[in-house]
């Protein structure tokens, strides 16, 4: 990474990425009224499991970090994801919810236009507030609110172990930063675990490193499979320039079809192609 700035100041940019159920995470949602995120970097090693041949949990240690983070006011969608608050008749309740753990995005400006942070595998703490009055004056006393954002280091399913990440500007995935989370994997680029159509063969037999695939059919339609396990990559699915969602069926044209699975992660993009040829 090219260190383009020499100093940094100003927090301007902030947005979430809840974490899916089955790995991943949404694409982030900016959050408006940023004002402060005082971070520290833990140093206790003792909250960490080891299980399935390696780290398996890591709550805390020189592999954490946490944030003071403070905004005018936190949205309906982080109470409700963040801190597991229920909306009901009409407002919002604290009780039981469901918490999600999330990645948090943000951005410093710079003297040569800033760096764009993503700390992974986020937890939130309480919000914290104080309310005044007005002086006699009319001053207006303001009441931000703060959490603390907790990010642990944890294993990603490529193998590699990551807390945060951070670009500068001149980066390759620093313009595309806030379209979706970006997850350090292969230099090649993001790849697909599975690829298939229902009923058919591919030519060659599936392999993640190979990108171009033939496959014939007499069927007026079959469902097309694609998948990946990594986190962060989104799979894009297009047969004949329409998309379609993994699982669902395609009716082909006679004669030659085009099938196209784009999987991206950041800037970086992974296209498979799949020539269906119905007889």
């Amino acid at each position: 990474m090219a260190d383009t700035n020499i100093t940094q100041w100003n927090l301007t940019r902030l947005a979430f990425a809840w974490e899916k159920d089955g790995g991943g995470w949404d694409a982030p949602v900016e959050h408006p009224g940023v004002i402060n995120l005082n971070i520290s970097n833990n140093s206790n090693d003792s909250n960490r499991q080891a299980a399935d041949g390696g780290l398996y949990y890591d709550a805390g240690g020189s592999s954490s970090k946490s944030g003071e983070l403070q905004v005018a006011k936190f949205l309906t969608d982080f109470l409700v994801n963040a801190l597991g608050q229920i909306e009901e008749g009409g407002g919002i309740g604290e009780g039981d919810g469901v918490k999600r753990r999330f990645a948090m995005l943000f951005e410093i400006s710079g003297d040569q236009g800033g760096a764009r942070y993503v700390w992974y595998f986020c937890t939130a703490g309480p919000i914290s507030v104080t309310f005044a009055t007005n002086d006699a004056d009319g001053n207006v006393t303001f009441s931000p609110e703060t959490s603390t954002i907790s990010a642990t280091k944890r294993a990603l399913p490529n193998g590699n172990m990551r807390l945060a990440w951070k670009c500068e500007k001149g980066s390759p995935n620093y313009d595309t930063f806030f379209d979706a989370v970006y997850v350090p994997g292969a230099t090649e680029g993001p790849k697909l675990d599975t690829l298939g159509i229902s009923g058919l063969t591919l030519t060659p037999a599936f392999d993640p490193d190979v990108t171009s695939y033939a496959a014939t059919t007499t069927d007026a339609s079959n469902a097309v499979t694609a998948t990946t396990s990594l986190l962060g990559p989104t799979v894009t699915i297009t047969a004949n320039g329409t998309t379609i969602s993994s699982g669902d069926s395609v009716t082909w044209n006679a004669g030659a079809n085009t099938v196209e699975v784009a999987v991206t992660s950041g800037a970086a993009t992974t296209t498979y192609t799949v020539t269906v040829t119905k007889e």
